[in-house]
Parts: structure tokens; C-alpha cells; sequence
């Protein structure tokens, strides 16, 4: 049903390694086409952003062994203790967009709280 909670499981791993809604679609993408090469330009066209920012997501997901690369293509491959989270997100994400969009918006407001109040530490600590 839309209105259940998301899995445990697919929270930890949004709050993990999930940084945007561009980065989830990017690997959801290349998780429904596994046999697929992407290159960043088609990705990035897939997914509504620049090829540029496409570059950065894709190369971060590799870095974190969710998608492998080979020279400037990726695509999705399953690893064991991993894909059957990725494939509960990927059916989340069907069935409860709201909830899994909720929870990366969630993560980015934390990220972008955190780095404001840093930022302002930081100034404040020089004020002696």
C-alpha cells in the first residue's frame, strides 16, 4: 500500500548512500537495465540534469560499489548483500514515491543544516 513505511532496510541504505533524487534515479535506472552500458550524457538525459552533475553521480556511485565503470561508461551489477536492497528500493520507489522522495529530501535538509551550522561555528569561532 502507498501509505506503509518504508523498509528498514531501504532507510538505512537511503541515509547511507543516497545523496539526491538525481543520484537514486541515476542508480535505479541502471538497476532496471543491468545489461546496459551508460554513458553520462544518456544518463543525464534520462534523468533531467547535466551531463556534468551526471558525471559526479555516477562517479561517486561507483566509488561506493553500487554500479561498476569501466573508462567513462557504467552500468548496474548485482553484489551479493546489496541487490536485494536495491531491489526493495527500486519497488519503493514505484510504490511509495512520496515516502522514499520524503526521506532523500529528509537527508539533504540534515546535510545542508549541518554544513550551515558548521559554516557558522566557524565564523563564530573566530570572534574571541
Amino acid at each position: 500500500m502507498p501509505d506503509d513505511p518504508v523498509a528498514a532496510d531501504v532507510e538505512r541504505f537511503i541515509a547511507q548512500h543516497i545523496e539526491s533524487i538525481a543520484q537514486l534515479e541515476a542508480l535505479l535506472l541502471l538497476h532496471d537495465q543491468p545489461e546496459q552500458w551508460w554513458t553520462p550524457a544518456r544518463v543525464a538525459e534520462r534523468v533531467f540534469t547535466n551531463e556534468k552533475e551526471m558525471q559526479a553521480i555516477l562517479s561517486r556511485l561507483c566509488a561506493i560499489d553500487l554500479i561498476v565503470c569501466k573508462q567513462d561508461v557504467y552500468r548496474y551489477e548485482r553484489r551479493a548483500g546489496r541487490a536485494e536492497t536495491v531491489d526493495r528500493l527500486a519497488e519503493a520507489y514505484r510504490g511509495r514515491l512520496v515516502a522514499v522522495t520524503n526521506l532523500v529530501h529528509a537527508k539533504q535538509r540534515g546535510l545542508e543544516g549541518s554544513a550551515g551550522i558548521k559554516a557558522s561555528d566557524d565564523t563564530g569561532s573566530d570572534a574571541s
